[in-house]
C-alpha cells in the first residue's frame, strides 16, 4: 500500500525540496512536487510542518515509566503543599503490604527558601509508611524515618558524603548519587510486571512529544529484562536503544549479542554507559576549577584516569560505543584524554559525552579531533540556571551548554531531555537552544544561541548519526524509514520566542500513526 503525505511545509534536513512524500512498506520511496503519482492513500497535512521523526539522544524510558507510577511533584511551590497532598493520600489510599509513598520531581528552587525537605517534613506525613521524594535532577531525594529504617541507613552508617546529616549529627533524610540509586533500586512494591504493564504510558508520552526513537541509557539487568519482554511480545511501538551499565552488565552484553546494534522487534543495545561525575546542581560535577567558597573542593571524581583509559580501550578494541556522563570540565578532560590515547584503535566509535554542561571551547575542538560527540542537556539553561549561578557565579554559569560554540567548531552535536529529569519535550529543548531564555525570563549568554535549523539537526540527522542510524533515520530521503514528526508551525520561519508554543500534531513511525492530537 502506497501512502502519499503532502504539506506546504516539509523540512527534509537535506537540500531536497518537496511537497509530497511517497511511502511504501514503511519506507520513503519518492519525494514529489505534485500529485501526479500512484498512491492508495492521501494524507493531506495542509500547512502543518513535516519533520523527520525526532530521535532521543539520551533519556531513560524505563525510569520514565517508573516516574509515571509516582506522584508528580514538579508543580509544587512549597514543602507544605507536598505535605498536605501526601497526608490526603495516606488517608484515602491503602498503604499496607509494604507499599511506599513515592513522589518524583520536586524542585527546591521553586520553594521560597530554596531548601530541600527534611526527614522532619516527611515524618509529618507518616512515621509508619515509608516515604521517598525524588528531586527533579534525578540525583538525590529525601526519605522519612520509616524509609531510612527499611533501607538500614542509620546515623552510624559508614560516613558518606551522599548521606545528609543535621548540625547535631543526626540524619536529615537527604540522600544523593550512589545512596539514592541504592534506595530507588530497593523499593519493594514497584514490581517488574507492573513496570512492564505501565510502559505504554511512557511510550505514549514520548510519542506525544514527536519522538520516534527513544533510549534507555543506563540499563541494568532489570531494565534489560523489561525491554526484552516487551520486545519478545512485540509490544514496542517506537524503537528503543539501550546502553548497558558498564560496571555491572558486561556479562549481560556478551550473552545477548543478538541485540547488539541490531533491532529485535524494536529493541537493540548500542553499547555501554558509564558515570564519571555527578550533578552541578548538587555540586558533585567534577570541575577543573574548585567550587567558589570551598576549601579546594572540585566535586565528585568517580574514577582515576587509568581506569577511564582501560574502559575506553576495552570499548574501542571490541567496537562497542561508550557514552559517558560528564557534567564538569574535569570529567570531560578525563574522557577526552582516554579517547585521545586510544583513538587509533577505532576512529569511528562515536563515543558520546552526555550532558557536557561545562564543556569549554578547547574541549570542543579536542573532542572533534577524536570523534567524540557532545550531547547537551541544554534545558539546564531554562530549568537550573539559577542553581548554577548560585553554585559557580554568573560568569562560569553563563557558559553552560555552549551550542553556538559547537556550531562554529563544526561539531556534530545533539541535545536531549534526560527524561524523566525533564519531560521528553524536544520542542522545549529547541526553544531553549534558540533563545537561551531561563525560567526567570532572563537570557543566559545570548552568544550561545543557535538557529532553529541547527537545533533541529541536533534532534534529527545528528542524533541519527550518534546512534549509527544515519542511513535509515534523521532526514526525509528516499530509502529511509517513514518516521515523521508533524508540528503546527515551521520552527525555522517563526520568531524563536514562539517556538515554545509549537504543538505536535501527529507522530508517524514507518508511515503509521502512533499519535494524533485530535
Amino acid at each position: 500500500m502506497k501512502k502519499l503525505f503532502i504539506s506546504s511545509n516539509i523540512i527534509t534536513m537535506t537540500n531536497d525540496k518537496c511537497t509530497g512524500i511517497l511511502v511504501e512498506d514503511g519506507k520513503i520511496i519518492k519525494l514529489v512536487n505534485d500529485l501526479n503519482c500512484e498512491y492508495d492513500e492521501l494524507i493531506d497535512l495542509k500547512d502543518n510542518c513535516i519533520l523527520p521523526g525526532f530521535i532521543d539522544s539520551h533519556s531513560h524510558i524505563v525510569s520514565a515509566t517508573k516516574s509515571l507510577m509516582m506522584t508528580d511533584l514538579s508543580d509544587n511551590t512549597s514543602i507544605q503543599s507536598i505535605i498536605d497532598e501526601f497526608k490526603e493520600r495516606i488517608v484515602t489510599e491503602d498503604y499496607s503490604d509494604k507499599k511506599w509513598l513515592l513522589g518524583f520531581g520536586y524542585d527546591n528552587y521553586s520553594f521560597a527558601d530554596k531548601n530541600h525537605p527534611t526527614i522532619h517534613d516527611l515524618d509529618q506525613i507518616s512515621t509508619t509508611v515509608p516515604v521517598l521524594m525524588s528531586h527533579i535532577s534525578g540525583h538525590c531525594g529525601i526519605l522519612n524515618s520509616k524509609a531510612l529504617e527499611l533501607l538500614n541507613i542509620t546515623k552510624d552508617s559508614e560516613k558518606n558524603e551522599n548521606i545528609g546529616y543535621d548540625a547535631s549529627g543526626n540524619l536529615n533524610g537527604y540522600i544523593a548519587e550512589d545512596i539514592f540509586a541504592y534506595a530507588t533500586k530497593n523499593i519493594p512494591h514497584i514490581k517488574f510486571q507492573d513496570i512492564v504493564n505501565s510502559y505504554h504510558l511512557a511510550e505514549e508520552l514520548y510519542a506525544k512529544n514527536g519522538i520516534t526513537t527513544a533510549q534507555e541509557c543506563f540499563a541494568t539487568q532489570e531494565e534489560f529484562d523489561i525491554l526484552k519482554q516487551l520486545s519478545d511480545t512485540n509490544s514496542l511501538n517506537i524503537d528503543v536503544i539501550g546502553y548497558l551499565a558498564y560496571d555491572k552488565c558486561q556479562e549481560l552484553f556478551k550473552l545477548n549479542q543478538k541485540y547488539s546494534n541490531n533491532y529485535v522487534n524494536r529493541f537493540k543495545i548500542n553499547g555501554y554507559k558509564i558515570f564519571m561525575d555527578g550533578s552541578p546542581q548538587l555540586k558533585t560535577a567534577y570541575m577543573k576549577q574548585a567550587y567558589p567558597n570551598t576549601d579546594d573542593y572540585h566535586g565528585t571524581k568517580l574514577y582515576e584516569q587509568q581506569t577511564i583509559n582501560d574502559v575506553v580501550k576495552d570499548c574501542y578494541t571490541n567496537n562497542v560505543q561508550l557514552v559517558a556522563h560528564c557534567n564538569g570540565d574535569g570529567a570531560i578532560d578525563q574522557y577526552i584524554e582516554a579517547c585521545k590515547t586510544y583513538h587509533d584503535l577505532n576512529k569511528d566509535n562515536r563515543n558520546v559525552i552526555i550532558h557536557a554542561q561545562f564543556m569549554n571551547k578547547q574541549q570542543l575542538i579536542q573532542s572533534k579531533e577524536v570523534g567524540l560527540i557532545p550531547s547537551f542537556f541544554n534545558s539546564h539553561v531554562y530549568y537550573f540556571s539559577q542553581e548554577h549561578i548560585d553554585n559557580f557565579g554568573y560568569e562560569r554559569a553563563s557558559k553552560i551548554s555552549p551550542l553556538n560554540s559547537a556550531v562554529n567548531a563544526n561539531i556534530n552535536f545533539t541535545i536531549h531531555t534526560d527524561c524523566p529529569v525533564t519531560q521528553p519535550d524536544l520542542i522545549q529543548s529547541i526553544y531553549v537552544a534558540c533563545t537561551r531564555i531561563t525560567k526567570n525570563g532572563d537570557v543566559l549568554d545570548a552568544k550561545e544561541v543557535i538557529s532553529a535549523y541547527d537545533a533541529l539537526k541536533a534532534v534529527t540527522i545528528n542524533a541519527a548519526y550518534q546512534c549509527f542510524e544515519e542511513t535509515t533515520k534523521g532526514s526525509i530521503e528516499v530509502g529511509k524509514l517513514a518516521n515523521f514528526t508533524i508540528v503546527n508551525q515551521n520552527p525555522t520561519t517563526i520568531d524563536p520566542k514562539d517556538i515554545k508554543d509549537i504543538k505536535i500534531v501527529h507522530t508517524y513511525v514507518e508511515g503509521n500513526s502512533i499519535y494524533n492530537a485530535k
